[in-house]
């Protein structure tokens, strides 16, 4: 009854098969699942007949992924004697000739080269480099139907169906081949390997794709773990990855048989901290190799991760991509100096600054702050305060002056790297701040904020605090308060009771357990940041 069920090959052949696996360096481990085969150059293991997918881990490189592949032209030796006594139970049972090539009846070859491929090469963060902000990686597709596919070949021992990875079209002529061959049988017999995949497996959260690239981020270093609060268009570079098409490609081994494995198209949007786009990369990159027969959600995930993963280390290969990374270590703006008329009705207590104080509002509904340095119409404020989703174009920005009186703006000039923008509106302001590009101010001092936090409707309102501490930080400074500022105060001035302008609020701390600590550009740098002159 067993020989019935099974044949003699599968009763009598051992179920494991001593390889050696050559993996051409000493640190790497191989793993077979979570099961350590061994580590170096030469790995002696017992693996079980069948194909099984094994993991290398590199020092260096990411983690592969490769399915060992039994052959069919090279058998043990008691292959033959028992294959002839499956041919009865073979006939009995209308099995076809292919049958006798089972998986099971087949062995590995005795040396396999595991080298890890130098394109898992990994790159880690150097000094010179921003860090990345990975945004999300969405699962943009359009048409399911079309842009999902699944297509098949047939194994050759000379390996032929790799040349896939390099031209679908030779993929797509097996793929024929392997058509025609389907249409000649007879048999309704279902592959036991048929690949499928359910919608569920693929059709994930954001965390199914994007887990790969995060760890790969943090293990290289490009995951900035301690500067957090330092986040800023010089140190940080911002990436989002959609996938816009998914291919399984599955390679027939035996009848029994097969590996996939997957390939993605991307398209991957470069940003800056501001969320401008500025650049995009399309790149299409594909997965390690898994087994195809009764591959469970989890692989199918763990096969799509991993393909997204290899496709960010392809993008870090780009050279716009690169030239992106560099940390710039030179703030002043490249523009033509430009004069401006020193104020001469100036602020001299709050009550001035407040006169001298704006909202600035945007067409999207969001808004900040500003404040004027001129008495005609030339005011100061954040970057990040008037930038919008494409580099270069601004929104439709106005000006609510506290008087009420709302004012078209324009943008002069802006330093991104800096986060100061100049704007203008035609308006004679009755005060103003002086600019200095002289260092005056005390750590822990008294000083005030004005600025609108959260609503227009609190435009003008005045926060009191003291300065902390001056951070040098990304090539630059920042001034370190200890005061109470929300979104909207953006880009309002920071002075003391007689007047005197020290900073541009720029951001706050956010966190748990954490209160009144916000930074500020100091206002000794616009002269060089923005290349302007009073006289």
């Amino acid at each position: 009854m067993c020989l019935m069920l099974t044949g003699c090959i599968n009763i009598f052949l051992p179920s494991k098969q001593e390889i050696t696996l050559n993996t051409h360096n000493d640190s790497t481990k191989v793993y077979r699942g979570d099961e350590l085969l061994g580590q170096g150059q030469t790995i002696t293991a017992k693996i079980p007949r069948g194909g099984a997918r094994i993991t290398t881990k590199t020092t260096g490189y990411k983690d592969q992924y490769l399915l060992l592949k039994s052959v069919p032209y090279k058998h043990p030796i008691a292959y033959y004697p028992l294959m002839l006594l499956d041919i009865p139970w073979c006939a009995l049972f209308n099995w076809g000739v292919d049958d006798f090539y089972t998986i099971n009846g087949e062995s590995y070859q005795e040396d396999i080269d595991v080298k890890t491929d130098e394109s898992q090469r990994i790159k880690f963060h150097q000094p010179s480099e921003k860090y990345i902000d990975l945004t999300s990686i969405k699962f943009d597709i359009k048409n399911y139907d079309r842009d999902v596919t699944i297509v098949e070949a047939e194994y050759s021992p000379d390996n032929q169906y790799e040349k896939y990875r390099v031209a679908d079209s030779i993929f797509t002529e097996n793929q024929k081949k392997w058509d025609k061959k389907e249409e000649k049988k007879k048999s309704k017999k279902k592959n036991k390997h048929d690949f499928k995949i359910e919608d569920k497996s693929i059709k994930g959260d954001d965390a199914i794709y994007s887990t790969k690239v995060f760890e790969t981020l943090k293990n290289t270093g490009y995951i900035d773990t301690v500067k957090q609060v330092f986040l800023d268009q010089n140190n940080t570079l911002r990436i989002q990855g959609s996938i816009t098409k998914v291919r399984f490609y599955v390679v027939r081994l035996s009848t029994n048989n097969a590996l996939v494995q997957c390939k993605v198209d991307m398209k991957w949007l470069i940003r800056n901290v501001y969320n401008e786009v500025f650049d995009s990369i399309t790149v299409s990159d594909f997965s390690g190799e898994f087994e195809a027969r009764n591959i469970p959600d989890s692989d199918v995930k763990l096969m799509l991760g991993d393909a997204v993963d290899n496709s960010y280390l392809n993008i870090q290969k780009n050279e716009a991509f690169a030239k992106n990374m560099v940390i710039d270590s030179v703030f002043k703006c490249a523009e033509n100096q430009l004069i401006l008329n020193k104020p001469t009705d100036i602020v001299r207590e709050a009550s001035d600054a407040a006169v001298a104080t704006v909202v600035v509002k945007r067409k999207d509904k969001g808004h900040g702050s500003g404040f004027f340095i001129t008495n005609n119409g030339y005011l100061i404020t954040n970057y990040h305060v008037i930038a919008s989703k494409e580099a270069g174009k601004y929104e439709d920005l106005t000006v609510l002056l506290k008087n009420g009186i709302e004012l078209p703006a324009r943008v002069v000039r802006v330093n991104k790297k800096a986060d100061i923008a100049m704007l203008k509106v035609e308006y004679n302001s009755p005060k103003a701040f002086v600019v200095s590009n002289q260092k005056n101010f005390k750590l822990l001092q008294d000083i005030y904020a004005i600025g609108t936090p959260e609503s227009i409707e609190l435009g003008q309102s005045m926060s009191v605090g003291i300065l902390s501490n001056e951070r040098f930080v990304n090539n630059t400074s920042l001034l370190q308060l200890n005061m109470s500022v929300n979104s909207g105060n953006s880009g309002g001035p920071v002075f003391d009771r007689s007047g005197t302008l020290y900073g541009i609020v720029k951001s706050k701390l956010i966190g748990q357990n954490v209160e009144g600590i916000c930074f500020a550009i100091p206002t000794y740098y616009i002269p060089e940041y923005m290349n302007i002159i009073f006289k």
